[in-house]
């Protein structure tokens, strides 16, 4: 979607908190529930240097891969 905008030349768009907080749109579908990551949505995973992101994100992708759910975390 962003690479749709960088070739195009269009803008982002944006709202307004006002927008936002109006917003009447359906919930999106859960990818992994409850709402951590939903379809066309955008998951960062941040933290110090050396904590375990990596090692972290590998064993959640594998269990996500395998339909096993991971802390609480269940696959759709």
């Amino acid at each position: 979607m962003l690479q749709d905008f960088l070739t195009t030349g269009q803008k982002i768009p944006f709202f307004s908190m006002k927008e936002y907080l109006n917003d009447q749109s359906s919930i999106p579908k859960d990818i992994v529930s409850p709402r951590i990551l939903t379809q066309r949505s955008l998951l960062v995973l941040g933290g110090p240097p050396k904590i375990g992101k990596s090692d972290f994100l590998i064993s959640w992708l594998v269990h996500m891969a395998a339909g096993v759910s991971f802390l609480g975390m269940t696959p759709k």
